[in-house]
């Protein structure tokens, strides 16, 4: 009898895809409880559309948890698939907050026109996704893979784009920047983690891409420890804490 290499044990273990899930959870839930609490002490519009934006994120992280621990234990198609679609339209609505953030925070960046197209496709997938379930769940109509598949291809090309522009701009605006005072310093420096938010990302998203096409849940690990190593950068970026503040301009 052939015996399944240990690697695989790991590679193709849905309980890895759990775990990472279900501790990102945990993180994106304690992130999201420091970022309200700055966002209590000063409201504005976009820190607003970047906390809501990482819960949304977190959310997705626990539909996915979710969505894995179904399969284990209840496998209908049914309920893995609610924590799927759960999962992937509160990803689809955690891009269009970011976008709002990067628009709110760049606004010089960002063509009015682009903005309103993605933000547009990006909401149109949560309503295509969940019609696509239910027509293939209640067998309507015959859902052939190229239907099943577009929403999420759509999905990945919008968040990509998103992710993309968030960098860029963060990129553009830092090049301007000569940092002489603290205050420059301080801001270059955020910009810097700002702009590997969008690099994070998209690795975020490849590694799920990965993740589909050659079903290795080690890669859907990967990638929502990215995830969430993207929401701390960002929260750090735009209201740094003032020990990392000192920090940052000691050297200045």
């Amino acid at each position: 009898m052939e015996q399944t290499p240990w690697l695989d044990l790991v590679f193709k273990n849905p309980w890895v895809a759990f775990i990472g899930a279900a501790i990102s959870t945990i993180i994106g839930f304690i992130i999201f409880g420091l970022m309200s609490a700055k966002l209590n002490r000063n409201r504005s519009k976009a820190l607003s559309y970047m906390t809501f934006s990482i819960l949304f994120l977190t959310l997705a992280a626990f539909f996915e948890s979710s969505y894995h621990l179904a399969n284990l234990w209840i496998p209908t198609f049914a309920q893995t698939f609610f924590f799927s679609n759960m999962s992937f339209t509160c990803l689809a609505v955690s891009n269009v907050l970011l976008f709002a953030f990067t628009r709110t925070v760049f606004d010089e960046q960002i063509n009015n026109f682009f903005y309103w197209i993605f933000v547009i496709l990006e909401i149109l997938v949560i309503p295509i996704i969940w019609v696509v379930w239910y027509l293939d769940f209640t067998g309507i109509i015959i859902i052939t893979e190229l239907i099943e598949y577009a929403p999420f291809v759509l999905l990945i090309l919008c968040s990509l784009t998103i992710y993309g522009s968030l960098t860029i701009s963060a990129f553009r605006i830092r090049s301007k920047m000569q940092s002489k005072s603290n205050e420059e310093m301080i801001i270059h420096k955020g910009l810097l983690f700002i702009a590997l938010t969008g690099i994070l990302l998209s690795g975020t998203t490849l590694l799920f891409v990965l993740h589909e096409l050659i079903y290795n849940f080690v890669f859907v690990t990967l990638g929502w420890v990215l995830g969430i190593i993207a929401a701390i950068n960002i929260s750090i970026g735009y209201v740094p804490g003032e020990r990392l503040k000192k920090r940052w301009t000691s050297f200045n």
